[in-house]
């Protein structure tokens, strides 16, 4: 992430707390359209992915998660042992 950054290739603001959400937007879409159009999931993460382009990138209007706020999003049994 960090060289694509550097590169110019992703854009600047993107922060490693906004790629499980993205994941969790396209199991959505999946989940929603499986019956129906079982490849549209595809059409959205293009369109997700090309919005994560330098060239592309306008001003976000929040912050991404905290560390702690994505913790807090992940369900308990998947926090692994140990971790509340």
């Amino acid at each position: 992430m960090a060289r694509a950054q550097a590169s110019g290739d992703l854009r600047a603001d993107f922060a490693p707390t906004d790629l499980p959400l993205i994941f969790t937007g396209a199991g959505a879409v999946m989940d929603a359209t499986r019956d129906v159009n079982p490849r549209l999931w595809e059409r959205y993460l293009t369109m997700v992915l090309d919005g994560l382009r330098a060239s592309a990138a306008t001003p976000l209007p929040v912050g991404p998660l905290t560390a702690e706020q994505q913790f807090l999003l992940t369900p308990p049994d998947r926090r692994g042992p140990g971790r509340c």
